[in-house]
């Protein structure tokens, strides 16, 4: 009987040892969990406000691009006055990026093409239109105005397969005159119309 009075007295300590243990695990397990939500919650309200915060930043970055924009905009001219200029100074964009650029002396000039003399190259003549822009010493000028053996830069790109020149900018010749004073005013790139 002793024995199984001692054996009896293990199994009870046994139990009572493994009940703590038991309650010991819930406790951890249920700590474990809270741990986690309070770590999930805390991750979401981080994750929400990191959101926040990168949205303000978007849209402060779209308001100042949008202001950039508009900076710009009226800087370039975007505001012209009429739909005319607007669709003129577009084509003329349009025209530029596709454009060349030559310099040289005017070799020969006439109503509607302009030659220029290069000096390591061959002459090229360019086709002149009424969306030319030709300037004499950084004013508003005729075609007509440019004489032979002046310094002048062109522009130009290709329409089908002929060069078209963009814009012509010449210098006056030494010892010449100041002919804009005397010259009517004309449009900006107006030439005279030739008969084909």
């Amino acid at each position: 009987m002793r024995k199984l009075a001692v054996m009896a007295a293990l199994l009870v300590a046994g139990a009572a040892y493994a009940d703590d243990q038991l309650g010991s695990t819930q406790q951890e397990t249920k700590e474990a969990g809270q741990a986690a939500a309070r770590d999930t919650k805390q991750g979401a309200n981080e994750a929400k406000d990191w959101s926040k915060d990168q949205a303000a930043k978007a849209d402060q970055k779209a308001n100042e691009a949008g202001d950039r924009m508009q900076t710009t905009a009226q800087e370039s001219g975007k505001t012209a006055e009429s739909k005319d200029q607007m669709a003129q100074s577009g084509q003329a964009a349009e025209m530029k990026k596709d454009s060349f650029d030559i310099d040289g002396k005017v070799s020969k000039v006439s109503s509607s093409r302009l030659t220029v003399a290069r000096k390591d190259a061959p002459a090229a003549t360019l086709h002149v239109d009424h969306t030319t822009k030709v300037e004499v010493d950084g004013k508003q000028a005729h075609l007509s105005e440019l004489k032979p053996g002046q310094d002048v830069k062109a522009s130009f790109n290709l329409k089908g397969d002929k060069p078209t020149a963009i814009e012509i900018k010449a210098e006056k010749m030494k010892g010449e005159k100041d002919s804009t004073s005397t010259t009517p005013s004309t449009t900006p790139g107006s030439t005279t119309p030739s008969n084909k």
